[in-house]
């Protein structure tokens, strides 16, 4: 462990648990006290079994486990069972030179990343913060997709919410790979929300309402700007918008899946 590049202590308060485990008391010492200098909540074991029942007790977001350990389960094997019983528990594994292979086979196995002995404080710090990054984010992602499927079980149900949104239309649209609830102008395509401008969304809305139909510059300039142009006047306008929503919407802009252009005639939103 690298003691001389110790970072000053951080008066931020953080929510996040972590668990460090290494069969070296002065590793694990050192590295548990920066992570609280750091705001984290930490908590240590010196073995895959301590490690273990500390999960069975309490829950963590990240953990910490040196590669190479006594005793009946080694790094591997503690990666093994965590990302079998806590597979939403980011990993970092600890390596020598040594077992670097090893730490490549793991990553594969579900490790998020590894750092090699010695290792800085500050390398510490930015993986940590990286992996928990990437966990909120998952939770963040899932938390949206339960609430979106609570919200249309609570629509099958004909309970509280609403089929229709404020202004009589369907709340809710559904194609193969996107999600539309009007009400709440959210968009989510896959596990991702898609974060829309107000235009981009009345845009994306009007030609969902159409799906499949070849819809005029025009048309849509009235249908979400509110006013009347000539065909050759819109066309320059709508086009602004239309470009950043298939930014948003597409993954290969040069072969756009969603947002088509039929020349000459206008757009259509493929289904």
């Amino acid at each position: 462990m690298k003691r001389d590049d110790q970072l000053p202590a951080s008066r931020d308060e953080r929510t996040e648990r972590i668990l460090v485990v290494d069969d070296e008391k002065t590793i694990r010492t050192v590295i548990a006290e920066a992570l609280q200098s750091f705001g984290y909540r930490v908590q240590t074991a010196s073995n895959a079994d301590l490690a273990l029942k500390a999960c069975l007790a309490e829950s963590f977001d990240l953990a910490l486990v040196d590669m190479r350990m006594p005793g009946s389960m080694d790094g591997m094997g503690l990666l093994g069972e965590m990302h079998r019983q806590w597979p939403e528990m980011v990993v970092i594994l600890l390596t020598a030179f040594a077992s670097l292979d090893s730490a490549i086979t793991a990553l594969r196995q579900g490790a998020y990343d590894y750092l090699v002995k010695p290792v800085s404080l500050a390398q510490i710090k930015e993986t940590v913060e990286r992996g928990l990054a990437k966990r909120r984010e998952q939770v963040r992602r899932q938390e949206l997709i339960a609430r979106l499927e609570e919200t249309m079980k609570e629509l099958k149900r004909e309970t509280r919410v609403p089929s229709v949104d404020l202004n009589g239309n369907e709340r809710f649209v559904q194609t193969s790979t996107l999600m539309m609830d009007r009400q709440k102008r959210i968009v989510v395509r896959g596990a991702q929300e898609i974060a829309l401008t107000a235009t981009e969304f009345d845009l994306l809305d009007y030609m969902l309402r159409n799906c499949d139909r070849v819809i005029s510059a025009s048309e849509l300039i009235r249908a979400v700007q509110g006013y009347d142009l000539i065909e050759v006047d819109a066309r320059p306008i709508l086009r602004v918008h239309i470009q950043r929503l298939r930014q948003k919407l597409e993954d290969d802009l040069e072969h756009p899946r969603y947002v088509l252009n039929v020349r000459g005639k206008g757009y259509r939103f493929a289904g």
